[in-house]
């Protein structure tokens, strides 16, 4: 049996690899194929938007349900070394069949995931890498863990919640929406800012210059300055 180019195959697995792809619906090799195609052409695109909008062009005449998502996304972490242009591929695939209603769960992601999203419910149950729902436009994000940088950049709307930890630079040019970081929040907290709402439970090293936006530390604004 051919493995996708992206499994990793470690020899402690006991076989497991063999059983998991065999008992994968058709539909999700068929992500996986995707994927595959799409990291082998990812230097075509030039910009960031652009590489998002290639996995959608990608994903357009395809039928899938959350459930192969969830999976897909599952065997991505067990077998492949995730990378942010997985996290393009698998926001691309959220985003283009989740309603207002739903919620998809994973058990962790890699980097830039729930970016460009609109409407419905992430839920992450340990913790996340970087660039978390960068350009966010709607819908909700919750990290039950710890998350790394770049949290929330350059989102227009919609909530993000951290309940562990950040490890720097939150609301990186954020422009509307809301975010809450129940942990610390490392530092460059809310650089380049310029609208939007951002809330913090915990200790903050420092904040880097923001343009707009408000911040409220612990039940108090801090940002901007109320006489």
């Amino acid at each position: 049996m051919k493995f996708p180019k992206t499994f990793r195959i470690e020899k402690n697995l006991d076989g497991k690899i063999e059983d998991l792809i065999t008992n994968n619906p058709a539909i999700v090799k068929t992500l996986f194929k995707k994927h595959d195609k799409f990291i082998e052409d990812i230097f075509d695109y030039e910009t960031c938007p652009g590489k998002y909008d290639a996995c959608q062009e990608s994903l357009k005449d395809f039928h899938y349900e959350i459930s192969h998502i969830e999976l897909f996304n599952q065997q991505l972490h067990r077998f492949c070394d995730v990378n942010q242009y997985s996290g393009y591929f698998l926001s691309a695939m959220i985003n283009k069949v989740i309603r207002d209603d739903d919620t998809i769960y994973f058990e962790k992601v890699g980097p830039n995931v729930g970016d460009y999203l609109e409407r419905g419910t992430i839920i992450i149950e340990g913790d996340a890498d970087f660039n978390i729902g960068c350009f966010l436009k709607g819908g909700r994000i919750i990290v039950k863990g710890n998350a790394m940088s770049y949290v929330g950049y350059c989102m227009e709307a919609g909530s993000i919640e951290v309940w562990g930890d950040i490890s720097e630079s939150v609301a990186y040019y954020m422009k509307g929406g809301k975010i809450l970081i129940k942990g610390n929040a490392g530092r460059d907290v809310a650089l380049g800012m310029e609208g939007g709402n951002l809330f913090l439970e915990g200790e903050v090293a420092n904040l880097g210059n923001r343009r707009g936006g408000v911040i409220n530390h612990r039940g108090s604004i801090i940002l901007p300055n109320i006489r």
